[in-house]
């Protein structure tokens, strides 16, 4: 499979990383913005993947899970978000 990635939109190049490989290693520069992957198989696109910088911490965002809970015990999930959510 072959790998390229983008840091603002800019191209970072293109890894091939064999098939028995599950990751592989790539220096990346810091920069704020957006750093994506794309994976392609035989020249067709068959995976993404994005990551953003972000602002400020403004709030917290709490969600309860899907998954109905029996007894005593309630779960939650608490992520710091900025104010682009």
């Amino acid at each position: 499979m072959k790998w390229s990635c983008f840091l603002n939109d800019a191209s970072l190049g293109r890894h091939t990383v064999a098939h028995d490989l599950y990751n592989s290693d790539w220096t990346v520069p810091f920069a704020a913005g957006k750093l994506a992957a794309i994976g392609y198989r035989a020249g067709k696109q068959v995976a993404t993947n994005e990551l953003r910088t972000h602002g400020a911490a403004a709030k917290l965002q709490i969600t309860a899970p899907q998954i109905p809970w029996a007894g005593d015990l309630a779960f939650f999930e608490i992520a710091v978000v900025d104010d682009a959510v």
